[in-house]
């Protein structure tokens, strides 16, 4: 006798990991002045936030940088003239959840001369280990399900013919986002009563397996 179930794997974690999403931009009418500065905008974080944040160049992920026009169209001659140029760059920075250390992050972007725009995110750090653990909770569902249909018919699981899933698509990351224009951290009192109140929402996943199991 062949038995199909379906096995669903529930895990619900606290965050332990920051995730910052950082974009770096400048401006100017010059091509060669906008990529200065924007070299300049990221030289100075990562001398004046990075390292005093006890991190290294390396981990700081730049995983875009462009330069482009920046055109604004003209109603009387129907052209799109050239205004300037914008650098940008996005980068990502991750450490282990830690108030003080964001703390210290606000504080020190403060400071800087053209701070990037930035959102802190929240997420897990040994996404492997969740993903096994929540496919191990969907496998024992789906034969516990087994065993109820076998016992029914007074028959018991001798071995699991076929199992498959689908890679977890969810992210493994908290509902909470905070966007640096939505931040109050002008001063270091803003700055701790933000990080204060700081609870980020547990982050709620689930893994579904599919199992075909014989019963004699």
């Amino acid at each position: 006798m062949e038995i199909t179930t379906i096995g669903r794997g529930v895990g619900k974690y606290i965050p332990d990991e920051v995730q910052i999403n950082l974009v770096f931009q400048s401006r100017s009418i010059d091509y060669q002045t906008a990529l200065t500065e924007g070299n300049k905008s990221i030289d100075e974080f990562v001398n004046e936030v990075l390292v005093s944040l006890g991190f290294n160049n390396n981990e700081l992920k730049i995983n875009n940088l462009t330069v482009r026009e920046e055109r604004k169209y003209n109603n009387q001659t129907g052209n799109n003239k050239l205004v300037g140029y914008l650098f940008e760059a996005n980068a990502l920075l991750k450490f282990l959840y830690d108030k003080d250390l964001i703390a210290l992050f606000l504080n020190l972007i403060s400071k800087l001369t053209n701070p990037p725009h930035f959102t802190l995110n929240f997420g897990l750090k040994n996404e492997e280990q969740h993903k096994n653990e929540l496919l191990q909770k969907a496998y024992q569902d789906a034969l516990n399900h087994a065993e109820v249909i076998a016992k029914s018919a007074n028959k018991q699981i001798k071995e699991p013919l076929k199992v498959s899933f689908e890679p977890l698509n969810q992210p493994f990351s908290s509902l909470s986002s905070f966007d640096s224009r939505n931040i109050l951290y002008s001063n270091e009192t803003n700055i701790n009563n933000f990080v204060n109140y700081l609870n980020p929402m547990d982050i709620e996943l689930e893994e579904t397996l599919y199992a075909l199991f014989l019963a004699e």
